[in-house]
């Protein structure tokens, strides 16, 4: 995945504020913030209607190398019923995020980044995709996409992530390495690295007695919260 970047943004988007329920999350943004060029950008989640949005990224925004990553393979152009299917994949059983411009005097988006997981076969495991639009490398969209994925399988319950790039492509190694995936081989003779991240385990919430007064009766317990 050469269109992974390596680079922070220079003016940092804002954080991340917790994932918004299914009910509505295709209208609800994790983030948005004006970049270094005064574009005015989101990270949102992906929807069914977004499409032609898609369409134009994949097929106009990314280089063939960059297609060639993003979809294990395939460098040629995604034809309209291929488009419909990765869109649903997002739409449906996986989960998937957007990085938008809002286009100058318009009401509409251009797609600068996009990513999504599926669930693997384990369905504790998921498989993760991403790309970002060839002219906008370099500028931190990889990183803070692939942070919103992590985030957002890790609250879905899911154990780990795994993703799959070229051994020739070091950009992509020396990110996901930064984030905490490890690597290897996906088959003998492959030229496919599989990249995986585990999660640790969640801290378990327990109630802990705390004293509070002492009365006739003896010592009486209030109880406090503590992460372990």
């Amino acid at each position: 995945m050469p269109s992974l970047s390596l680079s922070p943004p220079l003016a940092p988007p804002a954080p991340l504020a917790p994932l918004a329920s299914s009910a509505s999350a295709a209208s609800s943004p994790l983030s948005s913030w004006v970049d270094p060029q005064g574009r005015y950008l989101q990270l949102r989640p992906q929807g069914a209607g977004d499409a032609e949005l898609l369409g134009a990224l994949w097929n106009n925004g990314l280089s063939e190398a960059a297609r060639f990553n993003r979809f294990l393979g395939q460098s040629r152009s995604l034809s309209e019923p291929q488009v419909a299917e990765q869109v649903a994949l997002s739409a449906g059983v996986g989960q998937g995020w957007l990085i938008t411009e809002r286009l100058p005097g318009q009401e509409r988006e251009r797609a600068l980044a996009e990513g999504r997981w599926t669930p693997a076969a384990s369905r504790r495991e998921g498989l993760l995709a991403l790309c970002v639009r060839t002219r906008c490398q370099g500028q931190g969209l990889g990183r803070h996409l692939l942070q919103a994925l992590l985030r957002g399988a890790q609250q879905q319950g899911l154990h780990g992530l795994s993703l799959h790039a070229l051994e020739a492509n070091a950009d992509a190694r020396q990110l996901a390495s930064k984030l905490g995936f490890e690597c290897a081989a996906a088959a003998p003779g492959s030229p496919w690295l599989r990249l995986h991240y585990r999660f640790r385990a969640q801290p378990q919430r327990m109630r802990w007695p705390r004293w509070h007064s002492v009365t006739p009766a003896g010592l009486q317990f209030d109880a406090e919260d503590f992460h372990v």
